[in-house]
């Protein structure tokens, strides 16, 4: 197999094209580098700019196929490849565009490659050397990686193989979502008339129900900074660590089963966490037990956390906070009938979860491998 060694810049044209006044857009489809992580976003923007303000930040413009990689923090992994994008499309400038010269590589091959575990990781260590106030990275930096490749019909083999395996990954998370959704669908019937985030509630179902604190029913704990910080994929113990915004965080102590994590008490609040097998929670989580798992669960994700914010200087959630949040308990009756049912299809989700984990084991195994032509695809046809 010949292969060819190239700087990215020499591949890619970084950073293309920007938006101007000149455009003249009304309105705007904007993606924040917060909003996507290892190809997966979460939401993108809709401002109109006849009522909105639109972020100064809201520059790149990027075409089908383009990759886009944050400059800050390399190792939280906000980077993807854009796959039809809505129209009047812009990423912040956080990020560096890269537009790939389609007559010497693949979008998704060079996506593939830069996005490796040792190039974040290189990525990073130049970031943590830099003069700003946080990690960051030049635009400059990505074009000086190196990348080395195959012909086009290697790197179209190297991409089958690949893209099968995260098309079955986000399979089975979609299948996921769908469970969660039900588990809230359900919730909802049984309890349509309970807002369980309001305390002017009234009572309307049964002298069964009754208002009571969230601490009535739940035990709650924080997560600690002992000595020690590790990476969330810490080599020694090789159990996830469950932070805030960030994938670093500090060791505490194990989380077992059917225990809820909220996520982000100083800072940014609401992620909420299930927690199944044994993990570390970080120093900005709050942990939560209680019986009534699943019910607990859907409450925890309709509170309006910033309502409960304290401190001046920097947001604070409390443990005592979330234990006052004043809720409505229907009967214990319904509330078992409502945990019997989430529990087949938490089980499910589970059973989804360790497939997606030994996929992506597979995939990232295979990545540098098939990349560097260690494993021989002569033979293979596509």
């Amino acid at each position: 197999m010949i292969v060819n060694k190239y700087k990215i810049r020499e591949i890619c044209q970084l950073n293309k094209n920007s938006y101007s006044k000149k455009d003249k857009w009304r309105f705007f489809n904007y993606l924040d580098t917060k909003n996507i992580v290892q190809n997966e976003i979460d939401n993108i923007e809709f401002l109109d700019s006849s009522i909105d303000k639109i972020p100064s930040r809201a520059k790149r413009k990027v075409d089908n196929e383009d990759i886009i990689i944050s400059t800050v923090r390399p190792n939280q992994k906000h980077y993807g490849i854009i796959r039809n994008q809505p129209l009047n499309f812009l990423v912040s400038t956080a990020f560096t565009t890269l537009s790939v010269n389609k007559n010497i590589a693949m979008p998704l091959y060079v996506y593939y490659y830069i996005t490796q575990n040792y190039i974040i990781e290189f990525l990073q260590t130049i970031a943590e050397q830099a003069t700003t106030s946080y990690p960051s990275i030049k635009t400059s930096d990505i074009g000086n990686l190196d990348i080395s490749l195959p012909d086009l019909e290697y790197q179209n083999k190297v991409i089958s193989i690949l893209n099968n395996l995260d098309s079955k990954i986000n399979f089975n998370k979609k299948l996921n979502h769908n469970l969660e959704k039900m588990a809230e669908i359900i919730f909802n019937k049984y309890f349509e008339n309970n807002d369980n985030t309001k305390k002017n509630l009234k009572l309307l179902h049964s002298e069964n129900w009754k208002k009571i604190k969230l601490g009535e029913i739940i035990s709650i704990s924080s997560g600690k900074r002992p000595k020690q910080k590790v990476d969330m994929q810490n080599k020694e113990f090789k159990y996830p660590l469950y932070g805030a915004s960030s994938i670093m965080g500090y060791v505490n102590e194990f989380l077992y089963n059917e225990e809820i994590l909220i996520i982000g008490r100083v800072g940014t609040h609401g992620i909420v966490q299930r927690v199944k097998d044994a993990s570390f929670p970080s120093d900005n989580t709050l942990i939560i037990k209680s019986k009534y798992y699943n019910f607990v669960y859907q409450i925890l994700k309709r509170i309006d956390y910033d309502s409960l914010n304290t401190g001046s200087t920097q947001p604070l959630l409390t443990q005592k906070s979330i234990k006052n949040v004043e809720i409505v308990l229907p009967s214990l009756k319904l509330v078992n009938k409502y945990e019997n049912y989430c529990r087949n299809l938490f089980n499910k989700i589970d059973i989804n979860n360790k497939e997606i984990e030994k996929l992506t084991q597979l995939r990232d195994t295979l990545l540098p491998k098939l990349m560097s032509g260690e494993i021989d695809l002569s033979e293979i046809e596509v």
